[in-house]
């Protein structure tokens, strides 16, 4: 059973929106996971694929356009897991780099996310941790991609990976302005992004990933 969170009024499973105002129908009780939940206004979750340590993977379908993709749900305990920053020391530090590309904002926009100065200041302190550990940082932003696009914030986190960049006086590598330049030169969308309309294609991240190349490699003196 669902709930309209603005006239209360009760739904089947199967409804999705109240058709008296329009809201997005939430779940009439406690759920164990988001299955017949609709996620960032936008994507139907229609089961749950797997689920491990770290979270769970559901199967969702976009409201308007009927396409199919995964949600990954991390666990909010993750944070706040001793385990989990043990390995991101193992997996990052401990290997001493001397360069890391930081990708990020793409995640934050798609799922629904609403960038704000308190997640600026999440970034921020990344930034000084990184350098705290010796290595050099490029910050790489949003992929150019049709669930971020759908987002109305995907514009305030450009500019706040922007903005960070800037006052920390590291590299930036925008792949969406790449993506956007190489699909108004005539390149198809399809060519760049997947199916789900997220990730990138095989392609893309070979286009991608050879443009970082050629841009670390022309500023190293």
């Amino acid at each position: 059973m669902k709930i309209c969170p603005v006239c209360s009024t009760e739904y089947p499973d199967d409804v999705k929106f109240c058709p008296n105002d329009g809201q997005t129908l939430r779940s009439a009780g406690p759920a164990s996971d988001l299955v017949g939940q609709v996620v960032a206004d936008r994507y139907h979750v229609v089961k749950k694929l797997g689920e491990g340590g770290m979270g769970q993977v559901y199967l969702a379908e976009h409201v308007k356009m009927g396409r199919r993709s995964a949600i990954k749900v991390m666990n909010p305990s993750m944070v706040h897991d001793p385990d989990a920053v043990a390995r991101f020391n193992r997996d990052v530090f401990a290997h001493k780099p001397d360069l890391v590309v930081w990708q990020l904002g793409t995640n934050d926009v798609a799922w629904g996310g609403q960038p704000n100065s308190q997640l600026k200041n999440r970034v921020l302190h990344g930034i000084q941790t990184l350098k705290e550990s010796g290595a050099d940082i490029i910050l790489m932003d949003l992929q150019y991609a049709p669930m971020v696009l759908a987002s109305p914030y995907y514009s305030k986190m450009e500019a706040i990976i922007s903005e960070a960049a800037r006052e920390q006086k590291i590299g930036l590598f925008s792949r969406f302005a790449l993506m956007r330049k190489s699909i108004e030169a005539g390149v198809s969308p399809s060519a760049l992004v997947s199916w789900d309309g997220l990730h990138n294609t095989v392609d893309g991240y070979d286009c991608i990933g050879r443009a970082l190349a050629r841009s670390v490699s022309n500023t190293v003196p």
